[in-house]
């Protein structure tokens, strides 16, 4: 099975065309869905098609410091 990787709006377009470049199966949100769509909705479309989301998450903490260079990579599988 391959795994298909799902960019939030949030990365760009730069960022996608890298990792399609490195041979990944990649999707966009803005080939999918509204660029006002509730992360709710996606995400849990995005999960009935067992697509990984790659995103950014900034708390209402971090938003002040954040930096393009500071980024925190989560996973979340279903349960089987």
């Amino acid at each position: 099975m391959t795994l298909v990787y799902f960019t939030d709006r949030d990365l760009g377009l730069r960022f996608p065309e890298i990792l399609k470049n490195a041979g990944l199966t990649v999707e966009r949100h803005r080939d999918h869905f509204r660029h006002d769509a509730a992360d709710e909705d996606w995400l849990a479309e995005i999960g009935r098609r067992g697509w990984v989301a790659l995103m950014i998450v900034i708390s209402s903490s971090e938003s002040k410091a954040f930096s393009p260079r500071k980024y925190r990579f989560r996973t979340r599988r279903p349960l089987p």
